[in-house]
């Protein structure tokens, strides 16, 4: 009995050894593996990461259509839900307002787009964004027709430049618009404070109001001086011919 029990301490004594050398006398286990990095700290170490430098892509991420493989299944936009393609009649890349189809994938079918708002689908020069020409037509699709061009009233008066206002910054000015004393060309006709009493109709700086007392006549305002040769009042002063004294 004392010969078994002297095998059975040596072996426990042996086995001790090899545990205290096995692994370069350390306590790590044998069989433990080395911890995974995960470089982008998204929960997936490099290892089932297929891009390990990006946080938003790792296995069960939904996919996305911007030519990656974003949950690492090893193909690239393949999206689970269903989006919508717009009719694209005029080929300018932007889809009807309505009649969307809808497709699991990415690419637009053909004649279709991803983009809508196309306000009118049968012009290709009618698009959100387009430039606005003059042509009575909403051309970028904003709900105002030619804004920016000749053709828009701008003041709201009623005219725009291409139909004759002459001033389409100021709503008392367009064609047939009464004329008043403000120095301007309130009915866009060429000619500024034409026939009231406060114009100057004859183009000698007085008007009625500042006493010019006959204001069809240039040669007649209350600042010239008299000429007694030509049988008018050119000085306003209720006597025709007079001499006038120089200072």
């Amino acid at each position: 009995m004392r010969r078994y029990f002297v095998w059975f301490c040596a072996a426990v004594a042996f086995c001790f050894a090899a545990c205290e050398e096995g692994d370069g006398g350390d306590d790590t286990p044998f069989d433990s593996p080395a911890p995974q990095e995960d470089g982008d700290g998204d929960g997936y170490p490099a290892d089932v990461d297929c891009d390990d430098t990006d946080p938003t892509i790792h296995p069960g991420i939904g996919e996305i259509c911007d030519g990656v493989d974003n949950n690492c299944n090893g193909v690239i936009d393949d999206i689970a839900t269903e989006r919508p393609f717009y009719p694209d009649a005029d080929a300018d890349g932007f889809g009807a307002l309505y009649g969307a189809v809808y497709q699991a994938q990415c690419t637009p079918i053909a004649g279709y787009t991803a983009q809508s708002g196309d306000c009118n689908d049968n012009l290709a020069s009618v698009y959100p964004g387009a430039p606005e020409t003059a042509n009575a037509l909403d051309d970028d699709c904003d709900g105002t027709v030619d804004e920016g061009t000749t053709n828009y009233d701008d003041d709201g008066d009623g005219w725009s430049e291409a139909g004759g206002d002459c001033d389409d910054a100021s709503i008392y000015t367009y064609p047939g618009k009464g004329e008043w004393f403000d120095r301007a060309d309130n009915d866009c006709d060429g000619e500024i404070d034409e026939d009231i009493d406060d114009g100057d109709d004859d183009g000698d700086f007085y008007n009625e109001w500042e006493k010019d007392c006959d204001d069809a006549n240039p040669l007649v305002a209350t600042y010239l001086l008299e000429d007694p040769t030509d049988g008018i009042d050119n000085d306003c002063d209720m006597l025709i011919d007079e001499v006038d004294e120089l200072p």
